[in-house]
């Protein structure tokens, strides 16, 4: 009788380390329930921009960039609502912010921008980005999660999907004509710690640099 219940004792340990071992396996997979992707790849040479005509003269610019924050949970750009779009919750509608004039940002656990959240927020992001001369640029985005970012019309950053800090491909941009020109930026935080960072390398620059503030801005209403 001892003998089966030692037998019987030592099954249940066998079983319970086993649980123990492989509960942690389990956790982890449903944890991270998603396989992070890598970025796109660069579009080539990025040609054919349009300035904003008129172009506007310096007392009908303002400092900053128009937001309108949204609220849900996604994985990539694409599923997050746009500005004329129904929220995702009824009771959690879309709204403005303060201008944002910097794009500029490691948030870590903080406030994405103004919205007033850390996480399940996503921004559109509108206004003019100011190229001092013509020339060949090249952009990059440094983000937490998805980014996309178009100028004069045409993308020139893309790394929609969900992901931790990473920079994103860097593209090359022919620039025609200095002057004013359109920028729409779309960004997402999903959870955990964010960032969004506007990277150029002007012509003659050997390095990528912040877009600096005083090249952003937007029409006075």
């Amino acid at each position: 009788m001892r003998f089966f219940k030692t037998v019987a004792v030592s099954v249940i340990a066998v079983v319970f380390a086993a649980a123990i071992l492989f509960m942690p396996m389990n956790a982890n997979a449903a944890k991270k329930g998603f396989e992070e992707t890598p970025p796109p790849e660069s579009p080539g040479q990025i040609t054919g921009l349009k300035p904003v005509s008129p172009q506007p003269g310096p007392d009908n610019v303002t400092p900053g960039l128009a937001v309108t924050y949204v609220f849900g949970k996604w994985r990539h750009l694409d599923d997050m609502p746009g500005p004329a779009d129904p929220p995702d919750k009824a009771d959690d509608p879309h709204r403005s912010g303060p201008p944002i004039l910097s794009l500029d940002h490691q948030f870590g656990s903080g406030s994405i921008f103004d919205s007033g959240r850390t996480c399940c927020v996503g921004a559109h992001i509108t206004g003019l980005i100011r190229f001092p001369s013509a020339g060949e640029y090249q952009f990059q985005a440094l983000s937490n999660d998805g980014v996309r970012v178009l100028v004069g019309g045409k993308v020139v950053v893309e790394d929609p999907a969900q992901h931790g800090d990473r920079l994103s491909v860097p593209s090359r941009v022919t620039i025609g004509e200095s002057g004013w020109y359109s920028l729409e930026v779309k960004y997402y935080q999903r959870k955990g710690t964010g960032a969004l960072r506007l990277l150029w390398q002007p012509p003659g620059s050997s390095e990528f640099q912040p877009v600096p503030a005083d090249a952003l801005g937007m029409l006075k209403k």
